[in-house]
């Protein structure tokens, strides 16, 4: 049913953006893009299971969660929206591109990985989820504290310190259990691996990174190789938030690709 999901919808009826937020977010996450994209977009975001207001459902995994997006896709109307995600949001975005294209105009990802390639990987990441998973339910706060001053992220509050101090007040108000639940279901370490199926995705593909985050401008290097509509927008002065990090360049290399594709509909 549509209730699995939170969400707010522009309405109207301009071409569909629909935005996935990352790890801990929200929809509001969102507020700023959708602000900017509004005037020629409708903007719909919604909240990941175990996130701001949508329950995870018992037995939810990766393929699951895919079922419920794709479910709430058409009972929504939104076949032919372009597809946008974020992180642990875009990681799920790529999965349902893969598993149902047909439903999609675009798809554009910010920082995300197809999956990992070995099983040292695999159990490696496994093993981090669950002590994060563990800490973050002991004492949220030391927890934030900590993923704060993180490589990926302990730029953002000086080039965004209205944003940062509204994300993190919006995560001291979330029950960390859903985020310990949805690691479990769909984090990275329960990801299939997505590498061998992204020569077959016949959408066309934008691929954003923040230049300081070299693994994932890395990533997303490779992955618009094996993409055949793949192409890729290198956001400077950001790291794995560029769309918090540096939201005006983030807002126009989206606009810039939404536009081109928006013509070939």
């Amino acid at each position: 049913m549509l209730s699995d999901f939170h969400f707010q919808d522009d309405g109207g009826s301009l071409p569909a953006v629909v935005l996935l937020h990352g790890f801990m977010g929200s929809l509001a996450d969102w507020d700023d893009l959708r602000q900017r994209l509004r005037p020629a977009w409708r903007t719909v975001a919604i909240d990941l299971p175990g996130h701001g207001q949508s329950p995870l459902d018992p037995g939810d995994d990766f393929q699951q969660t895919l079922e419920r997006l794709e479910s709430w896709l058409r009972q929504s109307g939104l076949e032919k929206a372009h597809l946008l995600g974020y992180s642990m949001g875009g990681r799920l975005a790529l999965g349902l591109a893969l598993r149902a294209p047909q439903l999609l105009a675009s798809l554009i990802l910010e920082s995300v990985s197809p999956g990992l390639e070995s099983d040292g990987a695999i159990r490696e990441r496994q093993a981090q989820e669950a002590a994060w998973a563990q800490a973050m339910t002991a004492d949220k706060g030391a927890f934030l504290a900590d993923w704060n001053r993180g490589s990926l992220f302990s730029r953002q509050a000086a080039r965004n310190p209205q944003a940062a101090r509204a994300i993190h007040s919006r995560r001291l108000d979330h029950d960390p259990r859903g985020w310990a639940d949805a690691l479990k279901a769909f984090g990275l370490g329960y990801q299939p691996n997505l590498w061998s199926q992204l020569p077959h995705l016949d959408l066309p593909v934008l691929l954003l990174s923040g230049r300081e985050d070299e693994k994932f401008t890395h990533m997303a290097n490779r992955m618009a190789g094996l993409l055949p509509g793949g192409r890729k927008a290198v956001i400077s002065d950001a790291g794995h938030a560029a769309h918090l990090e540096q939201p005006a360049k983030f807002q126009a290399a989206v606009s810039e690709f939404l536009a081109m594709v928006g013509m070939k509909i």
